[in-house]
């Protein structure tokens, strides 16, 4: 579970006007928003999103990373 200040930086890292959200309605934005940029690309790159926003969309949405080669990665792979 993200803690509000990273939800915040996470909105912040996403451009959604966090100031007056809710947790709950944090992390639906954070979803939506993360869909909206999923759906314009079949492959995006783990260095685009911060490692908070990679975990948080693994560990609370069930998203898989996987390399170019289509091996499976987890988010605690990623590079600092």
């Amino acid at each position: 579970m993200a803690s509000v200040p990273e939800l915040r930086q996470m909105c912040e890292e996403l451009s959604i006007d966090s100031q007056d959200l809710l947790i709950d309605e944090m992390k639906q934005m954070i979803r939506t928003k993360f869909d909206e940029i999923y759906k314009s690309s079949k492959m995006l790159g783990t260095s685009m999103f911060s490692k908070t926003l990679v975990r948080f969309i693994t560990k609370e949405y069930d998203y898989l990373l996987r390399n170019k080669q289509g091996e499976r990665k987890e988010w605690t792979d990623l590079n600092e």
